[in-house]
This record gives structure tokens, sequence and C-alpha cells, in this order.
């Protein structure tokens, strides 16, 4: 009791002291100058290496998808800001868009998503050729704003305001409804002279050799690598003065990005970096219910699967095809490591002491070995 009390007291130790030694969510390097910064508008980041009226940051950490559909993958929110600077369409480039998750080629009653091209000969989009790829997780004012104005984007938008400062994507038809925004809609600006306010409306992939938007095709803009390019109703020679949150898109990736490979740009280029902490938290090796960290249910389902279990669940976490004591060592020495604290304080359970678990343990290896006595 008393080796748990000091644990407990050590651990809100140490979070006091981070709490306190770190004052910002990043640093941001640039020609040997490093800039402390917060999640949010800010006006001193739009600097001429991230947009200089404008940038691009992501809203939060990105995390670990631990469970559900897109267990295994990471998970990643970029913002855009404006300090009073429009734009007709923004990239995102860098990215290898065969690993985004999260894209969608259907429209959510059935049929092929196309992308828009100059010189439609008939103003249909059957007559456009069939998109790469779009991210319906993309938020921006007026077009989120109700599910009338979702619907008027039918296959563009994935949620809208919900009235109490959320988000919820019925009525809209859409599986994959996004609902997950880390802003509320009030957050967002208008950044259009545009009547109704109109923001973006679009997040679709292209690359070399595929579709681009007419935009492009107009100006000669061919992209030279994967791109995520961003229309808004809105002229970037119609200044609307406005400052603060333009857009935020979700992208669901199969592998952690690395900053210095991606940025953005209005003309298809990694021409501005994007900001952000990018450093990811994966799971814990003992964390088998992934639910963020390694606590008495993870001890329960490594004692359960000891000797028979082959999956990461049953406590395979070195990835050997097998559960044994290699396995367990690596529970005990991440015990209480996580996100809810030592061995999950608050749900009741008791937290085993070092000498406790190295007792189940032997225990766990008896098991073992008279499962496989049992099976000679």
């Amino acid at each position: 009791m008393r080796y748990s009390l000091q644990l407990t007291v050590a651990f809100l130790a140490v979070i006091l002291f981070a709490s306190t030694a770190t004052a910002y969510d990043y640093t941001y390097e640039h020609d040997g100058t490093v800039y402390e910064f917060d999640y949010g508008y800010d006006p001193a980041k739009a600097m001429p290496s991230t947009g200089g009226n404008m940038y691009y940051e992501l809203a939060r950490d990105p995390a670990y998808m631990y469970t559900g559909e897109y267990a295994g993958k990471y998970e990643y929110y970029f913002d855009l800001y404006t300090t009073g600077g429009t734009f007709y369409l923004t990239d995102i480039v860098g990215l290898d868009n065969g690993k985004i998750a999260n894209a969608q080629t259907e429209r959510p009653g059935g049929g092929t998503l196309n992308t828009q091209r100059w010189g439609d000969p008939n103003g249909m989009y059957d007559a456009w050729p069939a998109s790469t790829g779009r991210i319906m997780d993309m938020w921006s004012k007026s077009v989120n704003a109700s599910q009338s104005s979702a619907s008027a984007f039918d296959y563009w938008v994935s949620s809208y305001d919900d009235g109490s400062g959320g988000w919820t994507g019925g009525g809209l038809g859409y599986s994959w409804a996004g609902t997950d925004n880390p802003h509320s809609y009030a957050e967002y600006v208008s950044h259009t002279w545009w009547p109704g306010g109109e923001g973006v409306w679009k997040a679709e992939l292209t690359g070399p050799g595929q579709p681009v938007h007419w935009y492009y095709t107009q100006f000669g803009i061919v992209p030279a690598e994967d791109t995520i390019y961003m229309p808004g109703n809105c002229l970037y020679w119609a200044p609307s003065g406005a400052t603060g949150l333009v857009l935020t898109l979700r992208v669901i990736y199969d592998d952690v990005i690395d900053p210095d490979t991606i940025g953005w740009s209005m003309n298809a280029t990694k021409q501005y970096d994007i900001l952000g902490n990018f450093d990811v938290s994966e799971p814990f090796a003992g964390d088998c219910d992934l639910d963020g960290d390694v606590d008495w249910a993870d001890y329960q389902a490594l004692e359960v699967g000891f000797g028979v279990g082959t999956t990461w669940a049953e406590g395979d976490f070195d990835g050997d095809g097998d559960v044994d004591w290699s396995d367990y060592q690596e529970l005990e020495a991440n015990f209480g490591a996580g996100t809810s604290g030592i061995g999950n304080l608050g749900s009741g359970e008791p937290v085993p002491e070092p000498m406790t678990l190295s007792v189940l343990a032997l225990g766990a290896a008896g098991l073992l070995a008279s499962r496989r006595k049992r099976v000679a």
C-alpha cells in the first residue's frame, strides 16, 4: 500500500512539473530562430516561410487511432488561418494520397464523384472526369452552417452545426459523417465577398497525370506530386479583410507524417511550411485494449492469452505470434503508463505492485507449462 502511494505521489509530481515547465504547444524553427506557439489564431505565425498573410497549422497534436474503423492509423486536423488575405485555391502537397484512409470516391447515394474541369460542355457533373478521391471531413463558414446548407453541397460536406456548438451528420445520408471537429462553427470566419459568404467547399485529391480543378487548367498549373486542393468561393484579388479560422481538414493517414516532406501553397507546390507538433504517441506495449494506458484490464487480457494468444489484444506485443514471458515483461515495464494515470486509479481496480505482478507471472508461466504438457 505504501509503495503504491509513493508511486502515486511521484506520478502527480511529474505531471505538475510538466504542466508548469511547458508553456506552449509546439516550437517552430526557421533560419536559426526558434518560435514558441500555442495552437490557434496568432498573426505572428503568418511569416514569409508560412504564407505571409495566411498560414496552415495543425488544430491539435496528431493522434494514434486506437479503435474503430481507422484503428492503427493516424489522425491529423489541418487549419487554415488568414490575417486578412484571401484566396481561390489552397493546396496541401507532399502526402501520398493513396495513404489517406478517409478519402471517398463515391457519392453518398451512389455514383461516382467527379472533379471540376475548365470547359465543361453542359454544366453537369457527369461531364467531368472521375475524381481520384475527396475528403469529406472538412469544415468552413456557411457551407457547414445547417442541414440545408450542407445538403446544397450534398457530396462535399460531411457534417454541420447542430445548434449547440457541436456537429452532426444527421439527415445527410453519409455513412462516414465526420463530427469530431475540435472547433465550433462560430470560430470560422467568412473570407469572401461572395453573396452568402460561402467558405471552402471541397477537398479533392489529385497528382501527376490526374484531373485538376478548372482554375489550374486555365492557368496551366500541373501538380508535380500528390496534392489536396481546396477551392473556395473567393477571389484573391478581392480581399475581404476577415481574420481568423477559414477551414479545417481532417486527414486519416496510414503513417506518421513527416512535416519536412509536406507543405502548402496556392499553386500545387510545397511553398510554405505547415505549423504544429507532428509527433505522435503510439500505443504502449502492454496496452491490450488500445485505450491509451496499461492497466489491470490489460494484465487480465494477457493472463487469459498467455500461452495461447497470437494477437496484440491477447498480449502479443512483440509480434512474434505468441504470448509469452517476453510479452509479460513488456507489460510489466509499462504498467501504469498512459493517459489515465498509474494503473487507471479512477477505475476502482487495485494496482498490482511489482512483486504481485511477478507472482502472477510465475503462475501464468506455470499455466503455460501445464498447457504445453497436456498438448504433448
